[in-house]
């Protein structure tokens, strides 16, 4: 059991950029209608203005049916923040740090507010930003190198947890970890989850109802899930894949549903599939969603969300056909569709179901270089519970 503990005292700092966004960065424009699948309509987000921005996409949905989006600027290699009202019809976008933003991971607290977990392009550590209605609040939470995914959730009170890849390169070369911060209302504390090298590049974290955090990771091959009681990790294995390195959970999203039973989709690069695992009376069950055009490869990636009902609906980008998709499981049966396929479209797909279930993604042009999000015209399919016999 690797097990280690670390205080990091807060040093919340607002950073100039931030000021200076929140004064005068602070930027409006009419979204734009573009051409999409039938039954899916597409809008750009952050043109960027001739600049490259939308890379490491995390979209939220606050309690009011507020729109939250961090990525990244690769152009000024700025952390980017852009937000709409859900009434609204433009966009608000302000740079957060600057040499800051890859990826990231955020969530809105009970009051709207948004929470970033994300690496740096050119500086160590994993960072977390927080706005407080006034302005933003920027810590640095573990000063060794990190890379790879970040996975940030709030427990019942509000205080944040999140998951991290450390990348430290050591002549053993067992300096590379999966690891785990959360706050206490004071000061940090960071553990190691895995130890082997490479062992949790991607990860997802989940807070179950009791408090209780969950972190499913991938492992030379294998698909492995990590609880913490309080005191230990206990272990278990999802799913062994056909391949033999991290790529085997690339793409790895989790959620938990009412009753803290988790669900996952991720990539099989090895038999070309995205599948999903869920597990039920102590037991975990893989299956195959769709059957891909090509090997998915970083930076292929795939998000989950329950609806009311617990039946997961996945957003997933397919780098065979260059498209977005979207899956939705009913019946037991799993229904797929094309979202855009207007270029190389669909990376860092960020999917969200707002109060009524109808899904929503935010995702990366690669073609045009900007940030562009999908909500779904027709109406969603009805939870499996509600559903008429």
């Amino acid at each position: 059991m690797f097990i280690t503990s670390r205080k990091v005292h807060s040093n919340v700092s607002l950073t100039l950029l931030a000021i200076a966004a929140i004064l005068s960065l602070m930027s409006s424009f009419i979204s734009t209608p573009l051409a999409a699948q039938s039954g899916w309509k597409v809008e750009i987000v952050d043109d960027g203005q001739g600049t490259d921005v939308g890379m490491y996409t995390s979209m939220a949905i606050d309690r009011s049916g507020n729109f939250h989006i961090g990525y990244f600027n690769a152009s000024t290699s700025n952390l980017q923040y852009s937000y709409r009202g859900r009434q609204d019809q433009k966009w608000s976008k302000m740079a957060v740090e600057r040499d800051a933003g890859t990826f990231v991971s955020l969530v809105t607290d009970s009051q709207g507010f948004p929470h970033l977990a994300y690496n740096s392009p050119v500086r160590r550590g994993v960072r977390y930003a927080h706005w407080d209605g006034k302005q933003w609040h920027i810590q640095l939470i573990d000063p060794v190198p990190t890379q790879f995914t970040t996975s940030i959730q709030l427990d019942a009170s509000g205080k944040p947890r999140i998951a991290y890849f450390e990348s430290t390169h050591t002549s053993k070369g067992n300096g590379a970890k999966l690891k785990y911060a959360y706050f206490d209302g004071t000061s940090w504390f960071t553990k190691t989850v895995a130890l082997r090298p490479r062992q949790g590049v991607y990860n997802s974290l989940a807070i179950d109802p009791a408090g209780q955090t969950h972190i499913a990771f991938a492992e030379s091959g294998h698909l492995e899930y990590a609880t913490y009681d309080g005191s230990q990790w206990q272990y278990e294995e999802i799913d062994s894949s056909s391949g033999t390195d991290a790529s085997a959970g690339l793409g790895l999203t989790l959620a938990l549903d009412a009753a803290g039973a988790p669900q996952l989709a991720y990539f099989d690069s090895g038999k070309k599939t995205l599948k999903y695992a869920s597990k039920k009376s102590g037991a975990w069950k893989a299956e195959v969603v769709e059957q891909l055009f090509g090997t998915p490869k970083f930076p292929d990636s795939a998000s989950i969300r329950l609806d009311s009902g617990g039946q997961p609906h996945i957003a997933y980008y397919d780098s065979g056909s260059g498209v977005l998709k979207y899956a939705v499981r009913q019946d037991e049966k799993w229904t797929v569709e094309i979202v855009d396929q207007k270029g190389n479209v669909g990376l860092s797909p960020s999917l969200n179901l707002d109060s009524t279930g109808k899904p929503y993604i935010a995702y990366y042009d690669s073609t045009n270089k900007q940030l562009r999000m999908a909500r779904q015209n027709s109406e969603p399919p009805a939870p499996k519970s509600a559903a008429k016999p």
